[in-house]
């Protein structure tokens, strides 16, 4: 999906955990042209510097704790990450007062993610969807 942001001449910014190893295998081959910028779903107030510094047209949240055994073993840190971080990021996106549109996959794992962003992103473009 970025690759077709980055062909639109488009800025990416990614957020990455300061806790997080350092795999980025998934984006090695855009790494040079995106900005990674250090936050965490599970602190606000990261997410609201990081809302503001970048002042983004659209926030695409793929994180997610989507491990299963992860989720059964630590209920509290999922649900911190996949209910409570997209509330952060909403209200930070509110509270920036930039009119931001969202897109929650809550995970980088869904069926047809590909599909459906595409064509959301085109539908945006046309101006379909305010």
């Amino acid at each position: 999906m970025s690759d077709s942001h980055l062909e639109d001449n488009d800025k990416i910014f990614g957020i990455i955990r300061r806790s997080s190893p350092s795999n980025t295998k998934n984006i090695d081959h855009i790494k040079n042209d995106i900005e990674l910028i250090e936050g965490d779903l599970c602190d606000d107030i990261s997410i609201n510097k990081i809302i503001k510094q970048v002042k983004p047209h659209i926030v695409y949240n793929f994180a997610g704790q989507s491990h299963v055994q992860t989720s059964f073993e630590q209920p509290l840190y999922t649900n911190d990450v996949n209910y409570f971080g997209v509330i952060r990021l909403l209200e930070a996106i509110r509270n920036s007062g930039y009119n931001s549109k969202f897109y929650q996959a809550g995970s980088c794992l869904p069926a047809g993610t590909k599909i459906l962003i595409r064509k959301y992103i085109t539908r945006i473009r046309l101006g379909i969807l305010s």
